[in-house]
């Protein structure tokens, strides 16, 4: 769609759900003049709710800019992806404000597109929660962004292949972590992957049953 959309109290601004028995996939084109999904102030809303491995979601550019957060302190959602695809490659960025999450992928398989380009949060915000994924990695990955006391990556009841994550492009506020397992496991189908992230910074929080595949070295600070 071209034009801008500003979204209210509780609201959702595009359900893209597509059966899996189509030909071909269904494509969402958000704006390619700079435009935006935005929303109103003081209000929690959901960008994008994309589902079935036939929906598409592409930020040709400006992109989902959500930063409300309502009275009871509850964040937005930029967009959830169920075993959909997307690409953000275009320079388009995903931002929400306190307490968000930019990125929800839930049982996305490892035959569907990925390409996550920017994504900014505020305080308290998740950037990317990954849920169900046995093992995932994305196809291409730009960089996090987030306030104070923050998870750059959560991952719940699965496995995630980091490989195209380079945490120097983790932007994290102090009192964040990077990675937040919670009966989740990180994994590398290299034989030598290290992390590192910079100071006043949690690298892995694990709560679980979860574990750390092929990753050698966790460096904290300088």
């Amino acid at each position: 769609f071209e034009g801008t959309m500003e979204l209210g109290v509780n609201s959702l601004g595009v359900y893209l759900e597509v059966d899996s028995s189509n030909t071909a996939d269904t494509v969402l084109n958000i704006g390619t003049t700079g435009n935006e999904i935005i929303q109103q102030p003081s209000v929690q809303s959901t960008g994008i709710f994309a589902n079935g491995e036939k929906a598409f979601v592409v930020i040709n550019s400006g992109g989902i800019k959500l930063q409300g957060v309502n009275p009871d302190g509850k964040g937005s959602l930029g967009l959830y992806i169920k075993n959909a695809s997307l690409d953000n490659s275009a320079g388009g960025k995903i931002e929400v404000g306190d307490s968000g999450v930019g990125v929800y992928l839930d049982s996305v398989e490892a035959s569907r597109n990925i390409f996550l380009g920017d994504i900014v949060t505020g305080d308290n915000g998740t950037g990317l929660y990954i849920k169900n994924s046995d093992p995932y990695v994305t196809d291409s990955f730009g960089s996090i962004t987030t306030g104070i006391n923050s998870m750059g990556v959560t991952v719940v009841s699965g496995k995630f292949n980091i490989d195209t994550l380079n945490e120097s492009n983790f932007y994290l506020g102090d009192g964040s972590t990077g990675y937040f397992l919670k009966d989740g496991t990180l994994t590398s189908s290299l034989s030598n992957k290290s992390i590192t992230f910079g100071d006043n910074i949690s690298g892995v929080l694990m709560i679980g049953n979860v574990g750390l595949e092929n990753i050698e070295k966790i460096t904290i600070g300088d």
